[in-house]
């Protein structure tokens, strides 16, 4: 069996450097497929030229497999929905190899899949050309391996947008989004080994939902070049828990790491690259910082909860710290000894 998957490995591989994309006929799809469904490189490019929704008819999940080298494209305003709710499960195998990986992208983007919309040079791919990929409840079996996701956002939640799921998501390319690079919300996500790059707003944005925590494990993953933040935790709604670790982050428009508290956040932040420091608004929860190089000191204001100035201070390599820098601690109970050096030009002290 193992040799039988190896040659078959082989021969789609083959297929791929044999007819270089765009030598396949375009294949359109659109609206509901309530089946079990595969999408082959045979059929690629697919072009969506209305939303599909991908789920059952029934609470028996189906799935939609999309074979290595497959490209997607989307036309305006469009997007992929998998599963609606627990009572219409769904999951998307989208599984492509380092040699071969699967493209979501513009029906503009010449580069993948050849010129589908035939005007030449006429149009180009822009960010928000399209919404996005929704994993909704219900596909938390989901796989998103060696994929790039291009030229997405329109739809206000970025590139990939997962709801009440958990998939995995790895060894991807999340690229060129208006918006956001990975929406979060009320998930416990993988993700690892990821690039989001040259993303509008934020590289990762977890959003706590009400009575739910949101524990992502997020790790290897390098965000760079986000309009504004390059992870930004929200727990406007429930908790944030989960890992940050193992990451980059540099260029932010404004800050490697922000954290907008309402209700807790629970998050471990540890041996990441984070540029352009991080912001709490709030101290509610056990936030956990330590072994991260956090740098750019210099050029912005830090923001700690009282609670974790000692490990923020102590557990972290600081650069960029200059004549003056300044450090506001959120008022909260503190335990233990801290030490406040005078490296820092001031430490504002605010109540919360």
């Amino acid at each position: 069996m193992k040799s039988y998957l190896t040659f078959k490995k082989t021969l789609l591989l083959f297929a791929i450097l044999l007819f270089p994309s765009g030598i396949f006929a375009a294949t359109s799809v659109g609206g509901r497929i309530s089946t079990d469904t595969t999408w082959t490189l045979s059929g690629s490019p697919y072009v969506v030229t209305s939303s599909v929704q991908f789920y059952g008819t029934t609470s028996t999940p189906i799935t939609l497999t999309i074979q290595p080298g497959v490209v997607v494209k989307f036309q305006t305003g469009t997007y992929l929905q998998i599963a609606n709710g627990t009572s219409y499960p769904a999951s998307l195998n989208a599984a492509g190899m380092a040699e071969a990986p699967i493209v979501f992208t513009s029906y503009k983007d010449d580069t993948a899949g050849g010129d589908t919309n035939g005007d030449g040079s006429a149009t180009t791919p822009a960010p928000g050309n399209w919404n996005y990929i929704y994993l909704y409840q219900g596909s938390g079996s989901s796989v998103l391996d060696h994929t790039e996701v291009r030229y997405g956002g329109s739809g206000g939640q970025g590139d990939v947008y997962v709801y009440g799921a958990s998939p995995t998501i790895q060894n991807s390319v999340i690229t060129q989004s208006s918006n956001i690079g990975i929406l979060l919300s009320n998930t416990s996500s993988t993700i690892t080994n990821i690039t989001v790059d040259q993303v509008g707003s934020d590289g990762i944005s977890l959003n706590g939902a009400s009575g739910y925590t949101t524990a992502p494990s997020i790790s290897q993953a390098t965000i760079s070049n986000a309009g504004r933040y390059g992870i930004y935790v929200s727990t406007t709604y429930g908790i944030v828990g989960g890992t940050i670790q193992n990451s980059t982050i540099s260029s932010p428009g404004q800050y490697g790491i922000y954290c907008a508290i309402s209700y807790a956040i629970n998050t471990t932040i540890q041996n990441n690259q984070i540029a352009k420091a991080i912001w709490f608004t709030g101290n509610a929860g056990s936030p956990a910082l330590t072994g991260n190089v956090i740098q750019d000191l210099g050029s912005v204001t830090a923001q700690i909860p009282a609670d974790i100035l000692n490990a923020f201070l102590t557990q972290n390599t600081l650069q960029g710290i200059g004549p003056t820098t300044s450090l506001n601690v959120l008022g909260d109970t503190m335990t233990g000894t801290t030490t406040l050096t005078t490296q820092w030009y001031s430490y504002v002290v605010s109540g919360n």
